[in-house]
């Protein structure tokens, strides 16, 4: 049973079983700052995938684990070498 709560350093609410540093929840926009990409670049990732869920909103923001989204961001840049030998 998943029971909710009040996340109080940000606002947040969310499941009270989620372990999280606070810096790492993050808007689309504020993910995209860090990553160096376009913030609709995050959401369209978001929108696409089916692992990358909100925490929780702040307001009227949906809010991620940011430690997902550079994950999704590495995924989405690796492209292995098909030229080897």
């Amino acid at each position: 049973m998943l029971t909710w709560g009040h996340f109080a350093f940000l606002g947040v609410f969310m499941p009270l079983e989620i372990d999280i540093d606070p810096s790492e929840v993050v808007t689309p926009s504020q993910a995209a700052a860090r990553l160096g990409v376009p913030a609709s670049t995050v959401r369209t990732w978001i929108s696409r995938r089916d692992d990358v869920q909100p925490l929780g909103t702040i307001g009227r923001y949906n809010v991620y684990d940011y430690r997902v989204l550079a994950r999704v961001e590495a995924e989405m840049r690796y492209t292995p070498d098909s030229d080897v030998a």
